[in-house]
């Protein structure tokens, strides 16, 4: 321990700047995460105040500024950065239960600033301050063919909030209302180096920056005149805030940090050199004997909309990929920007920061519910196709005692059991889509592919995870080239890259990523209303779950047929797994257990594909590969009427495992569960549903 405290002693006094960055890092890392839309920064403004020294005896007005007053006399200073972020509001809510939205803020100008909300993981921000999970609803991918989406960007009337729930009054008894605020549930990522990624993190870069002043004066500064510095609340909602301080605190002058700038010019959108030091105008001379690193700026690049009349100096963190929800800054420019304030402010040094412990993570939710710990386990296994491992290890962890599973060359999970009878094979698939590294770059970005179909528009500009040999590895895909200039739904997916902060291949390379390398959201089980669970991978481990329900439930006594249950591999990219076993086995009928593609939303029409979530499993009769001969449609349906079951029937789009088998004479049959939003980070079930499927593989295993 002591050779250890002498070691950071030593390296603090060799390297500051870098240690101040990554304490810095950390603060603005962990003030990202919290969501605070205009009018709704309570949240944000508790956490500032924490990360505040007892000795600053911090206050809040009326509106809801958070303000320290340092200092006497003149002249009079007002430093402030905003407390808040552009965003959305609950505008109404339809009488199916879907919440609609409106901007009433300031900020995201760019033109896809709406399309990177569709098809994500969302908060709904409570009256009470208790957040609510939802998911902005998307066209499903299997629907594309039989579906005009158009090739426009996509807009606000586009936006609907799926929370689980079928009506207003179910919405209501979730604690949502009208004017509630809605934001992004995956806000920040720490890249390498000093850079943090995040939602509207180049304005909280500000507040960080303060709170580094703060923290880092003596208990006494020498200042001169007086100081308040202010977190300000409603920054893009008119500068309510701001508006209230220079009418209470009559200041001589304004320091003021602006956020949410409009993208540059150049195709990373950036509004600075991210790392050279924040941004002040080029006339401005207060920042003039500062110490740290500053870059000029044109009054016309750094616009304020502040009080007229007032001597005003702008301050601004510069930042890549600007207003999308993957803005990156570095904090090096937030600790230079506390360097450079202090000297303005007449104080010669800061004191070295105090280090903040990191955020820890909360725990994962551990379910209740037997059929959502299940099928929370199978989803936090990453499966990117030819990259199941981890799935098929959970697999083989969840089969029952008695079952005895084998794993082909292929990497199929089976288990067989029963005589006699018809041969029936129930298959269910491992894999996900995601995508590939396929280069690493010169710039120290990495090329992608995709595994799997998809709109590569609802991936663009969100944070990612990669799977390298080390473990997972934080990253982002970066909005498209010149995406602030974008007119198209699509991206080009060749300016689509994977940034993780590297600033050149070498250091891409040394943070351990590869060519070959999967890389996938961040994912999670997540609870929608009383019934239902969203997650990435619901395709296909809502049907993997329901197979090892069934196999949990089965007597393999009591069956009369030849049963073989299949977890197949590679289903996504051409149903290869599935084709590796019709190449040695055959089969009287196979049960392809998978989504069916449910047009069961507000963003698909409902010519084709049909199916409610929570009216049952579903009887997939017709989609781009199989068509089940009305007779085994009958046998089906009245087994299920037998035993009680709810089964709907349904036509949709795509193909399942059960294809390859057709050709040599098998039924090909689907049997699924309907899923809204396929493909996409927030695939949405139905518990009941997934009841109802396993009712129905247990009989047809049993009495088929």
């Amino acid at each position: 321990m002591i050779l250890r405290a002498l070691f950071l002693t030593v390296l603090l006094a060799l390297s500051p700047v870098s240690l101040h960055a990554q304490d810095a890092s950390e603060r603005l890392l962990q003030l990202t995460r919290v969501p605070g839309v205009s009018g709704h920064e309570s949240d944000v403004r508790k956490l500032v105040s924490s990360m505040l020294p007892a000795t600053a005896r911090a206050e809040t007005d009326t509106l809801g500024n958070l303000i320290v007053r340092m200092g006497s006399g003149s002249p009079r200073t007002l430093v402030v950065a905003p407390l808040d972020e552009p965003g959305y509001v609950v505008s109404g809510v339809t009488d199916d239960g879907y919440l609609r939205l409106h901007k009433p803020t300031t900020g995201l100008t760019q033109a896809l600033a709406h399309e990177y909300h569709v098809g994500q993981p969302v908060l709904i921000q409570t009256a009470k301050h208790v957040y609510a999970n939802g998911v902005t609803a998307t066209p499903s991918t299997h629907l594309r063919g039989a579906v005009t989406t158009g090739d426009a960007p996509r807009s606000i009337d586009d936006l609907f909030v799926d929370v689980g729930a079928s009506s207003q009054a179910e919405v209501a008894a979730l604690g949502i209302r009208v004017l509630d605020a809605v934001t992004l549930r995956e806000r920040a990522t720490r890249l390498s180096g000093s850079e943090v990624a995040g939602s509207a993190v180049s304005a909280r870069a500000g507040a960080a920056s303060l709170l580094e002043v703060v923290n880092r004066l003596s208990v006494a500064p020498k200042i001169q005149g007086s100081v308040v510095i202010a977190w300000t609340a409603q920054s893009f909602f008119g500068q309510r805030g701001l508006l209230r301080l220079v009418e209470s605190e009559k200041p001589d002058r304004l320091i003021a940090f602006t956020g949410a700038l409009a993208p540059g010019k150049n195709a990373n959108g950036s509004t600075g050199d991210v790392g050279g030091g924040p941004m002040v105008r080029d006339d401005d001379a207060m920042f003039a004997t500062s110490s740290a690193p500053v870059q000029k700026r044109s009054s016309a690049d750094l616009p304020f909309n502040g009080p007229k009349g007032l001597e005003t100096h702008v301050v601004a963190i510069p930042s890549r990929y600007a207003q999308t929800p993957v803005e990156t800054v570095d904090a090096r420019d937030v600790e230079a920007a506390a360097q450079m304030i202090a000297s303005g402010l007449g104080i010669s040094t800061l004191f070295p920061p105090v280090t903040i412990a990191p955020a820890i993570a909360p725990p994962a939710t551990i379910y209740a519910e037997d059929d959502l710990r299940l099928l929370a386990r199978l989803v936090r296994a990453y499966g990117v196709s030819t990259h199941e491992e981890a799935v098929r290890a959970e697999v083989l962890r969840q089969v029952p005692t008695w079952a005895k599973p084998e794993v082909d060359q292929k990497g199929n999970v089976i288990v067989r059991f029963g005589s006699g009878g018809k041969p029936l094979m129930f298959v269910a698939h491992t894999d996900e889509v995601g995508f590939e590294i396929t280069a690493i770059n010169e710039d120290g970005t990495a090329s992608v592919r995709p595994v799997g179909g998809m709109y590569f528009s609802i991936y663009e500009a969100h944070p990612v995870v990669v799977h390298t040999a080390a473990g997972r590895k934080a990253a982002i895909l970066a909005p498209r080239k010149n995406y602030a200039a974008s007119t198209t739904l699509e991206p080009d997916l060749k300016t689509v890259v994977l940034d993780i902060g590297a600033k050149n291949r070498a250091e891409a390379e040394a943070a351990g990523l590869a060519v070959g390398q999967a890389i996938t959201p961040i994912k999670d089980l997540v609870k929608l209303g009383e019934h239902r669970a969203t997650a990435r991978s619901l395709d296909d481990r809502n049907g993997s779950t329901a197979l090892l329900r069934a196999l949990q439930r089965i007597d393999p006594a009591l069956v009369k047929n030849r049963i073989t249950f299949v977890w197949s591999v590679e289903e996504e990219t051409g149903l290869s797994g599935a084709a590796f076993v019709a190449a040695s086995e055959t089969f009287h009928t196979v049960f392809a257990v998978d989504t069916f593609v449910s047009s069961d939303t507000p963003v698909d029409p409902r010519r084709i594909a049909y199916a409610p979530l929570g009216k049952g499993a579903v009887l997939r009769g017709l989609d781009n590969r199989s068509l089940v001969p009305s007779e085994v449609m009958d046998r089906i349906t009245t087994l299920a009427r037998d035993n009680t079951i709810p089964l709907q029937i349904g036509v949709t789009g795509g193909g399942t495992d059960a294809a390859p088998f057709s050709a040599k004479g098998a039924f090909d049959v689907g049997l699924s569960w309907p899923g809204r939003y396929s493909h996409s980070p927030v695939e949405v079930m139905d518990r009941r549903d997934l009841e109802s499927l396993t009712r129905l593989l247990v009989v047809l295993a049993q009495k088929y």
